[in-house]
């Protein structure tokens, strides 16, 4: 958690009589869906211009700026609560950047960084056989 909200929620704590809801309903206790929707998130889309914004797009909000940031899949799975990383990549696999060519440029730097430790000494054209390991030319 980040400490911003850490420090937001130890106010909250601090300030609103402890129960065992953090956010509980205005009268104490369980805060209902339909309620909160009703009275506090609707008004609070409206006021702040984002409607229809449902709460539920509010998490994709969420999951789509961890993928944004650098999140792998990962850790999108566990923040998110998902059982299975077949869920991640099913809802948010297509916000994840297409690194192909990343790839390909590490390959690339791993085969020159080998040649010029002495590990690859090859000449220009020339194969290994795994199987004979020896160099051969093709």
């Amino acid at each position: 958690m980040p400490e911003f909200l850490r420090e937001v929620l130890a106010w909250h704590l601090k300030v609103f009589k402890r129960d065992e809801w953090v956010f509980p309903a205005p009268v104490g206790g369980f805060l209902r869906y339909d309620n909160f929707r009703n009275r506090a998130w609707l008004p609070a889309v409206q006021k702040a211009g984002l409607a229809p914004l449902t709460f539920h797009e509010l998490r994709h909000t969420a999951a789509a700026f961890m993928i944004n940031d650098g999140a792998d899949p990962l850790q999108v799975k566990r923040r998110m609560g998902h059982e299975d990383i077949r869920t991640t990549f099913d809802t948010y696999g297509h916000l994840f950047p297409d690194r192909e060519e990343d790839l390909v440029a590490a390959l690339g730097r791993r085969r020159a960084a080998a040649k010029a430790d002495g590990e690859l000494q090859l000449r220009e054209g020339e194969l290994i056989d795994f199987k004979q390991r020896e160099p051969r030319l093709e």
